[in-house]
């Protein structure tokens, strides 16, 4: 029987430097600090004096965080410093570890918990449906 402690998590590596889904720990964490990032996964539309204020900040924290080092503000300050492109494939990799089943049933799930509140009629791109169990 396979236990937790079996169960490694999925990685990539982007620019020499290993990569793994943003857990729950990370996302509240970037949300504490970002709120803007729940609006945007709420289906809210930050104003763009707003996004411009805290994308780059909160890219940085992203990149941090799925690289292992959530709210390590030095770790920031290096991914703050990468090359745009760099950056985006970081963001790439990040998002298809965090959400591997894409971005519809992660809303769908925190639908039915309770935590968004009924979006999905907001987020018609989202696919926002049951996941299936295939």
């Amino acid at each position: 029987m396979v236990g937790l402690l079996d169960i490694a998590p999925q990685s990539e590596t982007v620019a020499g430097a290993t990569v793994k889904g943003l857990s729950l720990r990370a996302l509240v964490s970037l949300i504490g600090r970002f709120p803007e990032i729940k609006d945007m996964l709420g289906g809210g539309k930050p104003n763009m004096d707003g996004l411009t204020k805290f994308a780059p900040e909160a890219v940085a924290a992203i990149i941090a965080a799925g690289t292992g080092s959530v709210d390590d503000r030095e770790v920031e300050k290096v991914a703050a410093d990468l090359g745009l492109e760099v950056q985006m494939d970081f963001l790439e990799a990040i998002w298809r570890l965090t959400l591997p089943g894409g971005f519809g049933p992660f809303v769908y799930i925190l639908e039915k918990l309770g935590v968004l509140g009924g979006v999905s009629g907001k987020l018609a791109d989202t696919n926002s449906q049951e996941p299936s169990n295939t």
